[in-house]
């Protein structure tokens, strides 16, 4: 699982010339994860991956999709 996540990273690197910051992955990636590399969730993924985990609905997405998002944060 985290092999295929990292290649969906490196595509993405491939053919858009920017490296993702995210990759949106479903409930049953993440658990599969979870059954996997334990450790990775000891601290902050974003930390030990480089890029953010974002969990949505199965029924929206079937396969993990890396992505680069502009994060922008709201002063008050």
């Amino acid at each position: 699982m985290l092999d295929h996540i990292l290649a969906c990273a490196q595509a993405f690197q491939r053919e858009h010339g920017v490296q993702p910051n995210v990759v949106y992955i479903n409930p049953d990636h993440h658990k599969a994860l979870l059954a996997l590399y334990p450790a990775l969730f000891d601290g902050d993924p974003h930390w030990q991956l480089g890029l953010r985990l974002i969990i949505v609905p199965s029924r929206e997405l079937i396969h993990p999709q890396a992505a680069h998002v502009a994060w922008q944060l709201a002063c008050a």
